[in-house]
């Protein structure tokens, strides 16, 4: 008797992992947005007009899986001008509670930093 294998689901087989060096990362945790359904804020980001990737994380000590949608990931060696994000970063931080499963974060030398919205 054969076992049956579970298909892959589509779109989620990338691992999501933090910024690393020389990389900026906007993108939303899936697995913490406590006011909206998933769908939602795939609609919500839809309108942005941003085209999001699923990824997952794995945490082997407690054995949770997150599912990231990942909005735009960018590698440079130089400084970026990332302002052309920020009010969509400051609209779903507004539309998503808590804010903080909305990521908008970069690791270039000297540490790692969270890019936060002007709130004026």
């Amino acid at each position: 008797m054969s076992q049956a294998i579970a298909p892959r689901s589509p779109g989620i087989d990338r691992f999501y992992h933090p910024p690393r060096q020389n990389e900026v990362v906007f993108a939303v945790n899936l697995s913490r947005v406590e006011n909206l359904s998933h769908w939602e804020v795939i609609e919500l980001v839809s309108r942005l007009n941003l085209k999001p990737k699923f990824e997952y994380r794995h945490h082997p000590k407690t054995g949770d899986i997150e599912i990231w949608l990942v909005l735009w990931r960018c590698f440079t060696s130089e400084p970026i001008e990332t302002e052309f994000l920020l009010d969509e970063y400051a609209e779903l931080a507004h539309a998503i509670e808590p804010d903080m499963a909305v990521v908008f974060a970069g690791r270039f030398p000297g540490g790692h930093r969270k890019m936060e919205a002007d709130a004026a």
